[in-house]
């Protein structure tokens, strides 16, 4: 049976949270499953930020790396629970389109993590300078193993 745990406030919810270019947490990547971040958008439609992800070989981002992942933007929850519909990133990110009261979610697996670096983190890049009220989420999907550092677990 597939479980679901959650990081919810991998990167807290704040009203210009492209500002400083941010990153999440670090979150383990389930040997058996995948980790996918929410980031939910509300206010603030002309702000845009570059998503990269990387990957590392503890919490504390040692040896970060890039790492291409597959994501998709939507503006319902109809959008959002469609399983296809991922397009493909390069290490180098992606940089969705400005817009008020929208989603991007990011997935990776277990298997496209870098060798050895389990551990991943989403930076959000501040490309155009106006704020956007935003917070990310982190789901941790299937194989996870409780106890992790920065791990939250809710039922």
């Amino acid at each position: 049976m597939a479980t679901n745990h959650f990081v919810p406030f991998a990167l807290a919810p704040a009203a210009d949270r492209y500002n400083t270019s941010p990153s999440t947490d670090w979150v383990r990547v389930p040997g058996s499953g995948k980790l996918q971040f929410l980031l939910v958008e509300g206010a603030g439609g002309t702000g845009t930020a570059t998503i990269t992800v990387n990957s590392a070989s503890d919490n504390a981002g040692t040896g970060a790396t890039a790492i291409p992942f597959r994501y998709k933007t939507a503006t319902s929850s109809a959008e959002l629970n469609d399983a296809g519909g991922y397009t493909t990133a390069t290490a180098s990110g992606v940089t969705p389109a400005a817009g008020a009261n929208k989603s991007t979610l990011v997935e990776v697996r277990f298997d496209e993590v870098s060798a050895g670096k389990p551990y991943v983190s989403l930076t959000l890049t501040e490309v155009a300078n106006f704020p956007v009220d935003a917070g990310v989420i982190a789901i941790i999907k299937d194989g996870d193993r409780p106890g992790d550092p920065n791990v939250t677990y809710l039922s």
